[in-house]
């Protein structure tokens, strides 16, 4: 028993419940008009309260838009649920799980219309 107990932590230690959240991810949301870069680069994860910064990028019928803004989002287990605030530019939400320790794996929307992404660090 005293073994098992020793081992407990580091069998555990696998699973993202330990997981931080906190660097630089990356993805895409594929709409079916466009595809938006993503970029978010999350700073805290404090107890599965999330605070960071994020950037996009898309070609929208021959226009280059680039924004930033500010993140906002939570952590519950795999779960995972990301706001992003681009001020008088609108807003963009990515609610997924986290597959492993480097991928989040989900759904982003933005303006109404949802798309598949797959953020990766």
């Amino acid at each position: 028993m005293r073994y098992f107990s020793l081992l407990l932590p580091v069998m555990l230690s696998g699973c993202d419940l330990f997981t931080n959240l906190v660097g630089s991810w990356e993805g895409t949301c594929e709409f079916s008009a466009y595809d938006m870069d993503v970029e978010i680069d999350i700073d805290e994860d404090d107890g599965g309260d999330l605070t960071g910064e994020a950037a996009v990028s898309f070609l929208y019928y021959g226009y280059q838009f680039e924004l930033e803004g500010d993140v906002d989002g939570k952590r519950d287990g795999s779960d995972v649920e990301l706001d992003m605030d681009f001020d008088e530019n609108g807003s963009m939400e990515i609610v997924g799980q986290l597959t492993d320790s480097d991928t989040i794996e989900g759904e982003c929307e933005s303006g109404g219309v949802d798309a598949d992404i797959e953020l990766e660090r």
